[in-house]
C-alpha cells in the first residue's frame, strides 16, 4: 500500500481527473456510464481513505449505490 501511494502521488492531477473515478456515488455512475461508453469492461477499484471516512464506509457505500445502479440496468 505505501508502494502504490507514492506511485499515486507522482501522477499528475490531470490526469488522475481523466481517468479516476470519484465524488458522490452519483457523480461515480455519471463517470463509470463515460467510461463505459468508451470502452471500459474491466474496471479495477482502488479506494483511498479520506480523514473523515474509511475504507470499510467507502466500499459499503459504493456496493450500496453505484454497484447497484448497474446491476440493476
Amino acid at each position: 500500500m505505501e508502494a502504490q501511494s507514492r506511485l499515486a502521488q507522482e501522477i499528475p492531477d490531470e490526469v488522475v481527473l481523466k481517468t479516476a473515478v470519484w465524488g458522490t456515488p452519483e457523480n461515480c455512475i455519471q463517470q463509470l456510464e463515460g467510461f463505459i461508453k468508451s470502452g471500459l469492461r474491466h474496471p479495477i477499484l482502488f479506494f483511498v481513505p479520506t480523514p473523515s471516512d474509511s475504507v470499510e464506509n467507502m466500499i459499503q457505500l459504493f456496493g450500496s449505490k453505484v454497484v447497484r445502479y448497474f446491476k440493476s440496468k
